[in-house]
């Protein structure tokens, strides 16, 4: 019976890989079964951040109180229909709009535009104040910069300390004014850490020589960066004449008038601390801070009520003429308690956020034109909450226009109601104010904007977005909003930000682990310094490495899921970030017994998210219980060829410039972590030396590591997790001792090739040692050349031919037809039969193994070759 090639009549072969089989599908069903029932009871844990707020019944009108201001003013309507004479209304003084253009700077012809815009009435100044210290600023000044003619940023501080300027110019906002040609006046402010500090303002008021090296310096910087002059904020000082403050503005503004730059200086409403008949001299502008009329340490009221507005303009006019007031607009609220411990500050979103959380009714106060609700949190502490919205700053905006103020800024930019934008370029005198279509204020739309609330670097997505309405009834005699309703709550990105820490308190964390070899090197480190961190894990890595993971975890470290294959999230399908967070979840909790909230999306880690690429990871991840940890010191230690100085003066950079707490490093990933290795007790030991502390993620969110990693119940996942853990453990074995049985393997290759290297070596030396002549065939050792064949009659006769030309001088070969069908052997016994070289043999068809083992059986060769018959040599 013929056979195929390599055939064999041996029956264990086939049941060996039935069993093989078996025993695959067997496991493979197991596994399969094990990981559908995880997925299906996976319990997500708990998020321990949420709280349970309940609105607060409230009066129709909850803020009637009876004051001087409300005595005296009746409020915008009262104004416009009286027509008081005050010193000059916008129809009178269309004259004095006339800037003079002062500035002589070299600039482009758009920054010129911008200025020139100012002597328009239908426009005049329209600024905003910007900080570099909230995100969002930075997010709405690029949405909005093109509705503004001056922009004015928190960037030159007085240091109270050593009396000498710092400056703060964050390098994202300075570029995007410096592309966009607006023009720039930056704060000079004694506001030092969002702290106003008296102390060293008031050295410097009454030394001449502090004076003139703080303007020289303020001056210098201007002109360097082509800012077209100063904005004064002074506040709080501890002075007991204004005489010393007005000798300080008028010799900075001989300083900058010479140099052809403005001046302009905040001043609050009814405040006595300032000369404004003297201060209107040397200034070209007065900001009036017309907002806080309640204070966030005093009792809960309006922040800008427009008969509060009123007076105050009333009461500058008094001393500097319309031209030179710019009307601060309060684009903010305050969130008070009736402890008055816990008040803060809250920007318009934040405000609709709650509202929409504690389903409280907002109401417009048609008599302050500020809006306000309450809530009771969790802890039945009640909560007032006063806000302005694009309502407000309209009215506010229609009265000063038809007073002839110069125009408006607003504090501050991120903060605002951003239907504001709608408006705030237009000229809203009376007659233009009534041709804009009021309509589209009454769409409140959800936007792809990300609006955060609270401070930190770890994350929480709220909300997504969602549009919202409003219903506005209009004062149609005088162009005023007489009433809003809000219908619903819109919602966009809403980001809430949680953890804090002291200015010195600092908290590490790694990435991409973990690694066999830079992981366990990392924890030595910590442990030497007792430092807890937190680790981020990729499911991968965590597969190769269970014993470590485990490891890490009983050492007091925190856990975090960094995905199962590191892929960006963002340009994921929502079905495979599932799967990769529930994956890598799974590994975590089968290792430690513990679960995880924390999360790190890869690539996109930056506390301060504002693309869609850095949002999508926290929205995705947050439908999981899942906190993102950002970051917002990262030496990019990645990086190939970054030594471990770079690392270092990088963190260090980072953490004296203030920009964050959570430091990233990398515990994998990459060719080498060695650099990070040498780079990490070096931070560690100057940190702490300069007075820094590192802390846990407990102490950061202030929860404790249980909630943040809380434990698997004993129960029916419980026990699903154990075999799992069983199956991994298994598997990671068995990969263990096939790795190690690969590299014995490897390493018995090599030396076989080496053994045989030398065999061969010797055996060369040996045939050199031989002698014989092309006529000696004794001396030469016979090579016998075998030729299976099976149906190969077109090919074996040339071949064999081929072979009996070569000119080795002891040689036979010896030809195997393995029983062909067709003439093969005919054909060579044909040709060959006579040929003393040739030894012809047939066999029953027995597959080419038996042929050549037939073949070599019958030879007394030394050496062998073995050629297939249709091989052409």
């Amino acid at each position: 019976m013929s056979k195929q090639i390599f055939q064999t009549d041996s029956t264990s072969r086939w049941s060996k890989f039935k069993w093989s089989m078996r025993f695959v599908i067997f496991i493979a069903v197991i596994l399969v079964a094990v990981f559908i029932t995880m997925v299906i009871i996976d319990n997500m844990p708990n998020l321990p951040f949420r709280q349970d707020y309940r609105s607060v019944v409230t009066a129709s009108k909850p803020y009637l109180k009876e004051n001087k201001f409300s005595k005296e003013y009746k409020g915008f309507r009262s104004f416009f229909k009286e027509k008081k004479q005050h010193s000059n209304y916008a129809q009178e003084k269309a004259a004095y709009l006339k800037r003079v253009k002062r500035f002589k700077g070299n600039v482009d012809m758009v920054t010129e535009k911008y200025i020139a815009s100012w002597n328009k009435f239908d426009a005049g100044i329209r600024s905003a104040f910007y900080v570099s210290w909230d995100p969002k600023s930075l997010f709405s000044l690029k949405q909005n910069i093109s509705k503004l003619n001056l922009v004015i940023p928190e960037w030159f501080f007085i240091d109270p300390k050593t009396d000498k300027l710092e400056i703060n110019i964050d390098p994202k906002g300075y570029n995007l004014m410096k592309k966009s040609g607006v023009p720039v006046m930056p704060i000079l402010s004694n506001n030092y850490h969002q702290e106003f500090r008296p102390e060293g303002i008031g050295r410097i008021l009454h030394n001449s020589k502090k004076r003139k090296e703080l303007i020289k310096n303020v001056l210098q910087q201007c002109l360097k960066n082509k800012f077209i002059g100063i904005n004064i904020d002074i506040e709080n000082l501890s002075e007991s004449s204004d005489e010393y403050l007005t000798v300080f503005v008028k010799e900075l503004s001989q300083a900058f008038h010479s140099k052809g730059l403005f001046v302009s200086q905040d001043v609050a409403p009814f405040n006595t601390d300032y000369n404004l008949k003297e201060l209107a001299k040397y200034n070209d502008y007065l900001f009036l801070m017309a907002y806080d009329e309640h204070m966030i340490l005093g009792e809960a009221g309006p922040i800008s009520s427009q008969q509060w507005i009123q007076a105050a303009v009333d009461n500058l006019t008094e001393k500097v003429p319309e031209e030179k007031v710019v009307l601060g607009l309060g684009a903010y609220g305050y969130d008070w308690t009736d402890k008055g411990n816990e008040n803060t500050s809250i920007s318009y979103r934040e405000a609709l956020s709650t509202a929409s959380d504690t389903e409280a009714k907002i109401i417009f106060d048609e008599d302050t034109y500020n809006l306000n609700y309450a809530y009771e949190d969790d802890d039945n502490v009640v909560h007032q909450v006063y806000f302005t919205d694009a309502a407000t700053h309209f009215n506010t905006m229609r009265f000063g226009t038809e007073y002839g103020l110069a125009g408006f800024s607003v504090w501050r930019l991120g903060s605002e109601d951003s239907r504001l934008w709608q408006f705030y370029n237009k000229d809203l005198s009376h007659s233009a104010a009534a041709r804009f279509r009021i309509g589209g204020l009454e769409n409140l739309s959800g936007s792809d904007d990300v609006n955060y609330i609270g401070d930190g670097e770890v994350l929480d997505a709220l909300s997504t977005p969602h549009p919202g309405s409003v219903n506005i009834e209009m004062d149609n005699s005088n162009i005023l909003i007489s009433d809003e309703d809000y219908l619903s709550i819109p919602s966009s990105y809403q980001i809430r930000k949680f953890g804090k820490a002291g200015k010195k308190q600092l908290l590490l964390t790694f990435d991409d682990g973990p690694d066999e070899t830079w992981t366990p090197k990392i924890l030595n480190i910590l442990s030497k310094y007792n430092i807890h961190a937190a680790f981020f894990m990729v499911g991968l890595q965590i597969e190769k490495n269970l014993p470590l993971v485990k490891q890490i975890y009983e050492r007091g470290h925190y856990i975090g899921n960094h995905t199962f294959t590191h892929r960006n999230v963002a340009k994921n399908t929502p079905e495979r970030t599932f799967m990769e967070l529930s994956l890598t979840r799974l590994l975590i909790e089968c290792i430690t017994g513990h679960s995880t909230i924390l999360f790190r999306a890869p690539y996109n880690a930056d506390s301060d998210p504002a693309s869609m690429e850095e949002i999508v990871p926290i929205v995705l991840a947050r439908q999981q219980n899942y906190l993102d940890v950002g970051e917002s010191i990262d030496p990019e230690d990645w990086q190939v060829g970054i030594t471990a100085d770079e690392i270092f003066k990088r963190v260090i950079k980072g953490v004296e410039q203030g920009n964050g707490n959570i430091i990233l490093l990398h515990d994998a990933g990459g060719d080498t972590r060695a650099e990070t290795v040498k780079a990490l007790p070096r931070i560690i030991e100057y940190l702490k030396k300069e007075g820094y502390s590192f802390i846990t993620l407990s102490q950061f969110l202030g929860k404790t590591r249980d909630q943040l990693m809380p434990s698997i119940p004993k129960g029916e996942e419980y026990y699903a997790m154990q075999a799992n853990l069983t199956l991994a453990t298994i598997i990671y074995e068995i990969t263990n001792f096939l790795t190690a049985l690969f590299i014995i393997f490897i390493i018995l290759g090599i030396g076989r090739l080496l053994f045989m290297l030398i065999l061969t070596i010797r055996e060369k030396r040996k045939d050199k040692r031989l002698t014989f002549s092309a006529t000696d065939f004794n001396n030469a050792p016979l090579v016998s050349i075998i030729v299976p064949a099976y149906n190969e009659e077109v090919n074996a006769v040339s071949s064999l031919k081929n072979l009996l030309e070569q000119d080795y001088p002891n040689f036979n070969i010896i030809f195997i037809d393995d029983g062909s069908k067709d003439e093969t052997f005919k054909r060579v016994c044909e040709a060959y039969s006579d040929n003393s070289k040739m030894k012809l043999l047939t066999k029953p068809n027995g597959g080419k193994a038996s042929a050549l083992n037939y073949g070599i059986a019958n030879t007394d060769a030394k050496y062998v070759v073995c050629i297939d018959a249709d091989t052409k040599l």
